[in-house]
């Protein structure tokens, strides 16, 4: 479905989302979601799990449709497994050669997800949403990962992160800093034996 349009309801702690699909209009409730905390726009296309609920409103019998699960339309999650397993075992020390040196994300690469970040804010973000965000930066989630730890040890953001889902901060830059000098971007450099 296509996101239309996005309601807070309940002093903001529920959604009602206004979705399309094939020119017919639908709304659907999201509960225990603030808006801060639903990343997607409106134009998104997204996949929801939804249940309906018949229920009486004001004597008169009314269907719900609730939001049980959402994510991005057409965006495959086997290749993010993949490079979820990839990214654990360069953590472990497993990859060497070329197999390290394709997680090296470039310079704009990981400019691209600090620009994200940033407009992002602080709201929990999911790894998945985060690549879904930067898919047309060529950016998996081994990259992502990588460059998320570089940029917390040049100190340009504070990273919380749980499973995977993430929590940024942004910390304002004095100066530039030199990306080589991460030691994530070294480690890749010597497993890559360069």
């Amino acid at each position: 479905v296509r996101l239309m349009g996005v309601q807070p309801m309940g002093g903001s702690k529920h959604l009602r989302l206004t979705v399309e699909r094939d020119g017919s209009t639908a709304q659907a409730l999201l509960f225990r979601t603030t808006p801060e905390q639903f990343p997607y726009r409106v134009g998104d296309t997204l996949d929801l799990a939804v249940t309906l609920e018949l229920s009486a409103y004001r004597g008169a019998p009314e269907l719900s449709v609730i939001v049980r699960d959402y994510r991005p339309a057409d965006f495959d999650a086997e290749p993010l497994i993949r490079q979820k397993q990839t990214y654990e075992a360069f953590a472990r020390g497993e990859l060497t050669g070329a197999a390290a040196a394709a997680l090296r994300p470039d310079r704009t690469q990981i400019a691209a997800v600090y620009r994200l970040l940033k407009a992002e804010g602080e709201a929990p973000r999911s790894m998945e949403y985060l690549c879904y965000r930067l898919r047309d930066a060529q950016i998996g989630y081994d990259r992502l990962s990588i460059a998320l730890v570089a940029l917390r040890q040049l100190g340009l953001i504070a990273l919380a992160r749980e499973a995977d889902v993430v929590r940024v901060r942004i910390h304002p830059a004095a100066q530039k800093v030199q990306l080589d000098s991460a030691p994530i971007l070294q480690k890749i450099q010597e497993a890559v034996g360069v």
